[in-house]
């Protein structure tokens, strides 16, 4: 009796691991055969196109092979889920260079004040009337009137707005106008009072009579601080739900956050943790969060995981050129007592970038203009003399963050000191005009010099730094190989890459800066299956601005369909 029982217990145990096994294996996710592709795969190996292969398998996420759809179709399991993209490309995803996500739709927490080509502000009088009507529609209790994305460089007569202006149109309330640029903004009297309850010295000697309402660079308070003492965690969401469908519709499948604060890194986490985030992020820690206590240590960040990253530390070392606040080493064309801001002296900044240097952080170091790439190139080759005994295993990759008005000798030593520049060439449409005027035609012809870079061999990225300009890859791919502003001007033609060369630095090269181009970047073997499915091949079109993202794949699943 007992060992037929025990045969019988045997026998249940048996067929009980063989359901479990089963479920096991059913309940993997199955394989996917994207076939029919016309692939390009972005892997340097192979060059950007790759015509002898058209199908790609996908299993638990990652690139498993890539191959011809026959031979694959034939040896597929059952299990296995067909995608027949009917001859359509495929590509890897964009990796976001430099942005600051979800702050690309910041504008919805507040007035949009855009001009044009980006909205309808084209004077200072329509922005007073913007600012009125939107002030009647708010609500009492609400201290501040928020607007973002005006721009000195369109609104007419091509200045920025003055306190008085601002009073003139609302003066019952704070009201503070953002650049787009980031680093300039304007208040009425009311905001100049309330900003200097935490900050006197905004007031420049008490009085604040004399201030005609213009704040620059540090004296710009936190757009995100300051909102969220009068923003709904509701609005933030949506700000945060916008900025991610936008990215996904334009096939970006790495965000990045590239002047991050403690707390904004932590959301981000916890926004993929909840899969309010599809997107891989990658974060830039600020450089006031790594020196409490002037320890240069980073604070207590969330993990870096397959889909969360913490990158450079982001050093602001300059202004805008379309503020006129850029660091140049020969005044702007209109104004011979500007140069711009510099934020440190050689001496600061070569202390600075040799402490962060020798403890094997990556930077990522903002410089526009030709001044301060100076400084920073001074600073890094002073860094690596001193760290010359100390080399590090994995190199820093350290990185030049907008690059706009850089020399051709600069570029060289760039090479030298293996620097990598991030071009915001979406500068040669915006503002290329006001480039030329204020700028001069020798100088503004050569901005975002992407052609020199490839000529010196230097690997480099493009970007939006969106919120500044939209999150659009193909308009950024569009000007580095045209070269005109919006009027059509032409911008330093000798300057143009080619279409490859403009895919490969919004993607595997853009990557490789973070260190992540063996994850992504290309379609090729181990990767994650982080993809884009296009409506035509940019390689061979007219006009890459009409270029349509109709798919977002993240790891092998499809996460936006047009």
């Amino acid at each position: 009796m007992n060992l037929r029982n025990n045969r019988l217990s045997i026998t249940l145990v048996f067929y009980a691991v063989l359901t479990v096994l089963f479920l096991g294996w059913w309940l993997l996710p199955a394989p996917t055969l994207i076939i029919n592709a016309n692939l390009l795969t972005m892997d340097p190996q192979h060059g950007a196109s790759d015509e002898q292969f058209d199908a790609v398998l996908i299993n638990k996420g990652v690139i498993s092979a890539i191959g011809q759809s026959e031979p694959f179709l034939l040896a597929k399991s059952g299990r296995t889920r067909v995608v027949d993209l009917q001859g359509k490309t495929l590509m890897p995803g964009f990796v976001d260079a430099h942005s600051h996500f979800p702050a690309s739709h910041i504008a919805q927490l507040g007035i949009d004040l855009s001009s044009p080509p980006l909205g309808n502000i084209a004077t200072i009088e329509q922005l007073q009337s913007a600012l009125r009507q939107a002030n009647k529609q708010l609500s009492k209790n609400k201290t501040w009137l928020v607007g973002f994305n005006y721009d000195n460089a369109w609104l007419e007569p091509n200045r920025h707005p003055n306190r008085k202006e601002l009073d003139d149109a609302v003066a019952d309330r704070a009201v503070i106008l953002f650049n787009r640029s980031g680093h300039l903004a304007v208040v009425n009297t009311a905001g100049l009072l309330e900003l200097a309850k935490a900050n006197p010295s905004v007031l420049q000697g008490g009085s604040g009579q004399a201030h005609n309402g213009l704040l620059r660079e540090s004296e710009v308070p936190d757009k995100l601080a300051l909102l969220k003492r009068q923003t709904s965690p509701l609005r933030l969401f949506s700000m945060l739900r916008t900025a991610k469908d936008d990215y996904l519709a334009q096939g970006v499948t790495t965000a990045q956050n590239g002047h991050s604060s403690t707390a904004l890194s932590w959301a981000l986490a916890v926004g993929q943790t909840f899969n309010l985030i599809p997107q891989r992020i990658v974060v830039w820690p600020t450089h006031t969060s790594a020196i409490a206590n002037n320890n240069f240590q980073l604070p207590k960040l969330p993990p870096e995981s397959p889909t969360f990253k913490v990158g450079a530390i982001k050093i602001i070392v300059d202004g805008s050129p379309q503020g006129l606040t850029a660091w140049l080493t020969q005044p702007y064309a209109n104004d011979n007592t500007n140069r711009g801001i510099a934020l440190y002296s050689q001496q600061a900044l070569s202390e600075l970038v040799t402490q962060y240097h020798k403890r094997g952080y990556q930077l990522a170091l903002h410089g526009n203009g030709d001044a301060a790439i100076d400084a920073i190139l001074n600073a890094l080759e002073f860094a690596l003399q001193t760290d010359a005994s100390n080399k590090t295993t994995k190199p820093q990759r350290h990185l030049l963050v907008h690059a706009q008005i850089m020399r051709k000798d600069q570029i060289e030593k760039a090479a030298a000191l293996s620097l990598s520049p991030s071009f915001f060439n979406a500068h040669t449409f915006y503002w290329g005009d006001w480039h030329i005027k204020n700028l001069g035609e020798k100088r503004a012809a050569n901005i975002s010099p992407m052609h020199w870079a490839a000529e010196a061999g230097l690997r480099f990225s493009l970007h939006t730094d969106a919120p500044v300009t939209p999150m659009e890859p193909f308009h950024l791919m569009w000007q580095a190989l045209n070269r005109r502003s919006s009027s059509g001007a032409s911008l330093g033609q000798h300057q143009q890459i080619s279409a490859e060369q403009a895919l490969k630095a919004l993607t595997i090269d853009a990557a490789w800066q973070n260190h992540l181009e063996d994850t992504r970047g290309s379609i090729s073997v181990g990767k994650f299956a982080d993809l884009i499915v296009l409506s035509t091949n940019p390689l061979h079109t007219d006009d890459v601005r009409n270029v349509q993202v109709q798919q977002t794949w993240i790891a092998g699943k499809r996460v936006y369909q047009r």
